[in-house]
């Protein structure tokens, strides 16, 4: 989609530890954001 309208949100547990990653399978596109507690973070 090219309008830049948001298709899907969701709120994270936890913060984000990485970068996202974007990759597709069969034609449908993913993004993995990677989480947890005990990295970077200082709270």
């Amino acid at each position: 989609m090219k309008t830049g309208k948001v298709l899907w949100q969701t709120r994270l547990g936890t913060s984000v530890q990485g970068f996202p990653i974007s990759f597709a399978i069969a034609g449908r596109q993913y993004i993995a954001v990677p989480t947890g507690l005990g990295g970077g973070s200082p709270r």
